[in-house]
C-alpha cells in the first residue's frame, strides 16, 4: 500500500510509510470484524490518543495492547522528520477520527440508523485519509487552503471503499453508503450503487478541478493511490470453501468487483482505454448470473450507443454481445476477416490475438470454436505474464468448449489461479516493478530511465510524465 501512496519516496519513507499502513488496517479491521463492544473501542482508541499526546510518545501502561505499544513505536520515528507545529495537527486529526469511530460503534451497537448527510460527514472522518495525507505531507510546508482537496480525497476513498465492501458489510449489518443511499431514496441496492457512482463521479470532477500545482501533488498521488490499491487489495475477498462453491464464490465476487466499475454512462472504464470489449464481457457475465438487471440495461444502452460507427472489431462484439442469435453463425466468418488486421506487426502474438477474438465471441454469442485453432501448451519461460495469462484462458476456454476439458493438465489450471490471484501486469505486459524501480521493460524503452516515476492504475510504474508507451491515465480509471 506504502508504494500506492508514496511511489517517490526512498525506502526509508516507505518502510514508515508500510508500518503506518498496516497498523491503521490492523485498527480498523479490529474495530470493524471482531466485535468489539463501544467502551472497549473508545478505551483502546483513549489509549492510542494519550500515546500521541504525550511528550517522547511512549507514555502506555504495560498492559496496552499491540495496537498501543506499535503506535509508541512508529509515534518516536515518525516525528523525528516532521515540520514543527505539524505533530498538534495530526493529534488534531487522529482525535478526530477516534471521536467519529467511537459514535459509529455506539450507533451500530444501539441499530441507530443514520441520514445520509451526517453518514457523509462522519464516513470522511472514519476512513482515516485525513490522517494519511498529513504523515506524507510531514516534511511539507502547511497549506490549509488545500484542506478543501484533502476532504474531497477523503471523500472519494471512502465512497470508492463503500462501494466495493458493500456486499460484504450488508450480509455483517455495518452501515455503509449503498444501504444509506437505498434508504434515504427508498430504492433498491442496484440502483443506489449506481447513485453512489454518480455521487463518485462528481466528486472526483470537484478534486480534478481545484488540484493545481506541485503542492497539491502528493494529495493527488494518495487518491491514485488509495484507488489502485482497493482494486488489488484481498480485504473484502469472502471465505474460501470447496471447488464448487469456491468457483460461484468467484463468479460472484467478479460480478461484486467489476458491477462497481460501471460509469454512470453505462460503461465500463478499463485501465487502458479501450471499453467496448470490457462492457460486452461483463454484461454477458451478469446475463448469465441473472444479476443487477438495472446495469444490465445501463451497459445495453451504452453498447447500442457506440454501434453506430464502430470499428469492425467493435461492431462485431457489440453484434455479438446485443443479438447473439443472429450473430452466432456469422461471426466466425467475420473473425477470419478481421484477423488479417489483427496479425499485422505482433510476430507471434498475431495468431493468439485472432484466437483470443474467437474465443471471446464464443463467450459472448456461443459461436462454434473449432479444435484444431487450440493455442499449444506453452510454460512460463520466455513470455510475458500478460502472454501467459492469456494463453492459459483461451486454452482453458477452448478445451471445455470443444468438450475436451482432460485437454488442459491441472498444473495449467494452478498456474492461472495463481496469476489471477497474486500476479499483477503493467502495461507492458510484464509483472510491475516496485516504486523504487527505475522503469519497465516497455516504459524504458521509450525515452532515457528518469527518476521520477510513479505507478499507474494499471500496476505498471509509468514517468510522471506519461509517454506513449504508459498511457495517461487519471483517477476515475482506478476507481
Amino acid at each position: 500500500m506504502a508504494g500506492w501512496l508514496a511511489p517517490l519516496a526512498g525506502p526509508v519513507e516507505l518502510a514508515l510509510l508500510a508500518q503506518w499502513s498496516a497498523f491503521i488496517v490492523s485498527v480498523d479491521d479490529g474495530f470493524d470484524r471482531h466485535g468489539q463492544s463501544p467502551a472497549q473501542v473508545r478505551t483502546v482508541l483513549d489509549q492510542l490518543v494519550d500515546v500521541l499526546d504525550s511528550a517522547d510518545g511512549t507514555r502506555y501502561p504495560s498492559s496496552a495492547p499491540p495496537a498501543v505499544r506499535a503506535l509508541a513505536d512508529l509515534w518516536e520515528r515518525t516525528r523525528i522528520a516532521a515540520r514543527p507545529g505539524w505533530r498538534h495537527r495530526f493529534c488534531a486529526l487522529y482525535r478526530d477520527f477516534a471521536d467519529a469511530t467511537c459514535t459509529e460503534t455506539q450507533r451500530r451497537a444501539r441499530g441507530v440508523r443514520t441520514g445520509l448527510d451526517e453518514y457523509l460527514a462522519l464516513r470522511r472522518r472514519t476512513i482515516t485519509v485525513l490522517p494519511v495525507l498529513a504523515l506524507v505531507e510531514r516534511a511539507l510546508p502547511p497549506a490549509p487552503e488545500l484542506d478543501g482537496l484533502r476532504d474531497a480525497a477523503a471523500d472519494i476513498i471512502a465512497w470508492t471503499n463503500d462501494l466495493r465492501s458493500a456486499p460484504r458489510e450488508e450480509d455483517e449489518g455495518t452501515e455503509n453508503l449503498v444501504g444509506v443511499l437505498a434508504r434515504h431514496h427508498r430504492c433498491g441496492r442496484s440502483e443506489a450503487a449506481a447513485r453512489a457512482r454518480a455521487m463518485l463521479a462528481e466528486r472526483m470532477d470537484d478534486f480534478d478541478r481545484a488540484a493545481h500545482g506541485e503542492r497539491a501533488a502528493p494529495i493527488r498521488r494518495v487518491r491514485d493511490g488509495s484507488l489502485a490499491w482497493q482494486r488489488e487489495t484481498h480485504r473484502n475477498a469472502t471465505a474460501p470453501g470447496t471447488t464448487a462453491e469456491g468457483r460461484e464464490r468467484g463468479v460472484r465476487a467478479l460480478v461484486r468487483h467489476l458491477t462497481v466499475a460501471i460509469d454512470p454512462a453505462g460503461h465500463v472504464d478499463d485501465r487502458c482505454g479501450s471499453r467496448v470489449l470490457e462492457t460486452a464481457l461483463l454484461l454477458a457475465l451478469l446475463r448469465d448470473q441473472g444479476a443487477e438487471p438495472g446495469e444490465q440495461e445501463r451497459l445495453a444502452r451504452f453498447l447500442a450507443h457506440r454501434r453506430p460507427g464502430a470499428s469492425g472489431i467493435d461492431a462485431l462484439l457489440i453484434d455479438a454481445c446485443l443479438d447473439p442469435s443472429a450473430t452466432a453463425d456469422r461471426a466466425p466468418d467475420i473473425a477470419s476477416g478481421l484477423s488479417v488486421a489483427l496479425s499485422r506487426g505482433t510476430a507471434g502474438r498475431g495468431r493468439l490475438k485472432s484466437v483470443m477474438l474467437r474465443t471471446v465471441l464464443h463467450l459472448l454469442c456461443g459461436s462454434a470454436l473449432d479444435d484444431s485453432d487450440m493455442p499449444a501448451p506453452a510454460g512460463p519461460e520466455g513470455i510475458t505474464t500478460y502472454t501467459d495469462v492469456h494463453l492459459l484462458s483461451t486454452r482453458i476456454i477452448h478445451a471445455h468448449a470443444c468438450g475436451r476439458p482432460h485437454a488442459v493438465t491441472g498444473a495449467e489450471r494452478d498456474r492461472l489461479v495463481s496469476l489471477l490471484s497474486l500476479g499483477r501486469t503493467g502495461c507492458c505486459g510484464r509483472p510491475a516493478p516496485p516504486p523504487s524501480c527505475s522503469a519497465c521493460t516497455r516504459c524504458a524503452s521509450s525515452g532515457p530511465p528518469r527518476r521520477s516515476w510513479r505507478t499507474a492504475c494499471c500496476g505498471c510504474v509509468s514517468p510522471s510524465t506519461p509517454t506513449t508507451a504508459c498511457r495517461s491515465w487519471t483517477a476515475r480509471t482506478c476507481g
